[in-house]
């Protein structure tokens, strides 16, 4: 693919996304130090997030990464802890998810620290480069899924 093809392709992107044309301009420039537009568009969200917003998106991470050993808690202490570290709402969003999460299971108080390694994991090699993390090349959909329950 051409330079000029790559460009088309990311003013596409930038136009179904609605970037404004400035915007995307301005992406565009920054895309040779962090990769094409349609990179950029696809970051997740979480290391904008405040600290709060941060902690919620990782704990439901978790969550989402262990959600086909979710159905097989039985413990009500355990249940109990889950809905208290993401809400009672989100972890039933959790639950209403299709299987495809087969992490272990960590303590509800595990949540945060374990969601933060699996989307630190995930990152595109770009932005983990900015944010000093190893490019692991992890799954990015239990952190997607996070983002959108947790929003």
């Amino acid at each position: 693919m051409s330079d000029r093809d790559r460009l088309y392709a990311s003013l596409a992107t930038a136009r179904a996304a609605g970037v404004s044309t400035t915007r995307a301009a301005r992406l565009l420039d920054a895309g040779g130090r962090a990769g094409s537009l349609e990179d950029l568009l696809a970051w997740p969200l979480w290391p904008a997030l405040p600290d709060e917003g941060r902690e919620r998106v990782w704990r439901l991470t978790a969550l989402i990464a262990a959600r086909d050993t979710l159905p097989e808690v039985i413990d009500g202490a355990t249940l109990r802890g889950l809905a208290a570290a993401v809400g009672e709402d989100r972890l039933e969003a959790v639950l209403d998810l299709p299987p495809g999460g087969d992490a272990a299971l960590p303590p509800a108080e595990g949540l945060g620290e374990t969601g933060r390694r699996i989307a630190e994991a995930a990152l595109p090699a770009a932005l983990a480069a900015r944010m000093d993390v190893p490019a692991d090349h992890g799954d990015p959909a239990p952190v997607a899924a996070a983002e959108a329950i947790a929003v």
